[in-house]
């Protein structure tokens, strides 16, 4: 039997001895958990009672600080009591006015381990040790430093340190597996971490390609798909040239040598049937706006551009998920209101452009006013308005 403790601190909080547990979910007291956090992190120092009252109650006013201390860790004791491995007054030990954790226990740490393991592979000179020492860290690093604590301010600079740590790790890995050519082991490191770290672009560019030279075309154009809808969602923000540029590439390269022009039509088809305007991602959207652009020059067909913004109309600022919940409203209001032939797509966080072809100005003005009015009635929000602008696509001379 292991008579080690065992603390996890990476993806989540928990201390386990032989077959019992703790970790935040088994206690009500989320202070007693913010304590054991904090003084575990800074187990190689004494930790005076100031602190400790500072980091735990830092936004309140206590009339006896000192007293709420000592109950909390009275009641951390009790907790850590019920592992059966000491007494928990010997893992939380007071002296000279000062708390710390018991370093002389038999205890093991995650953090320790995925720093020691990155620490080997740096000064191995070897790259298949290296990368031995790197999968071992991998298994280690389960998620950010202590997730539920993410938001607090002493813990922001722990969770970016390790952070910096595996995100160095997965790019050194990606450069020797490079060499290597095994794109195979790159597609499965990235597929983790893209889970762990789901906003770094360059992660999800190195998994693109090495679904795409591992020949999963398929794959690689859904992932792109999905980081295009993530980036928009969350920031508003379009993907980087060297992003789109790989699409691009990808796409290009998809089909092979096919002689057959039935077969040819029956792959450009739509998968599905769907009602309304077709939407498509910005990068796309471009591309059709220029190729109409030509054609305008010398059809002098008539083709207008036109731009749904969502606003608070006290100017207050609208958090990231309840807009996505509003733009969603908005994406089925265009799609239900415009024609098949109609063309739009998502340009920032909270808006949308349509491209109209064959539309005077006035038509242009009132299927957006359409437009606006089924949307202001789907979500019956009396402080938000929708505005919308009309601009014909300008020819290419």
């Amino acid at each position: 039997m292991d008579n080690n403790l065992k603390i996890k601190m990476l993806g989540e909080f928990s201390i386990s001895y032989n077959d019992n547990t703790l970790n935040d979910s088994t206690s009500r007291f989320k202070k007693v958990w913010s304590l054991l956090e904090y003084l575990i992190t800074f187990r190689e120092k004494e930790i005076s009672q100031n602190e400790l009252i500072e980091v735990l109650w830092e936004d309140e006013n206590l009339s006896s600080p000192t007293n709420n201390l000592k109950t909390l860790v009275h009641r951390a004791r009790n907790v850590l009591d019920s592992l059966g491995y000491t007494e928990g007054k010997n893992m939380i030990k007071f002296s000279r006015g000062s708390y710390h954790w018991n370093n002389d226990l038999d205890f093991e740490i995650d953090i320790e381990i995925f720093k020691n393991l990155i620490d080997k592979a740096k000064f191995s000179d070897n790259k298949d040790e290296k990368l031995e020492y790197y999968f071992k860290a991998i298994d280690v690093y389960k998620g950010t430093f202590l997730p539920k604590s993410a938001y607090e301010s002493w813990a922001v600079p722990v969770a970016t340190y390790y952070q910096n740590m595996y995100i160095t790790m997965i790019n050194d890995m990606i450069n020797i597996l490079k060499e290597k050519n095994d794109y195979q082991s790159i597609s499965e490191i990235c597929e983790k971490a893209v889970i762990i770290d789901p906003y770094d672009e360059d992660l999800h560019y190195h998994l693109i390609y090495a679904l795409a030279k591992n020949e999963k075309n398929k794959e690689a154009l859904e992932h792109y798909e999905y980081v295009v809808d993530l980036f928009y969602k969350q920031f508003g923000l379009n993907l980087s040239d060297k992003l789109t540029s790989l699409y691009k590439t990808i796409l290009d390269t998809t089909k092979n040598v096919e002689l057959d022009l039935n077969i040819i039509k029956e792959n450009l088809k739509e998968k599905t049937y769907s009602k309304g305007a077709f939407y498509c991602e910005l990068g796309l959207f471009k591309e059709l706006c220029q190729i109409e652009a030509r054609s305008i020059a010398r059809t002098g067909v008539s083709i207008n551009l036109a731009l749904f913004t969502i606003i608070d109309i006290n100017g207050a600022p609208i958090k990231q998920h309840i807009m996505n919940k509003y733009m969603d409203k908005l994406h089925s209001s265009i799609q239900e209101s415009l024609r098949r032939g109609d063309v739009f797509t998502r340009y920032s966080l909270c808006q949308y452009i349509v491209m109209l072809p064959s539309t005077s100005f006035e038509n242009a003005d009132m299927v957006s006013g359409r437009i606006a009015r089924d949307f202001k009635k789907k979500i019956a929000k009396p402080d938000l308005d929708i505005k919308f602008t009309i601009s014909p696509l300008e020819p290419n001379n």
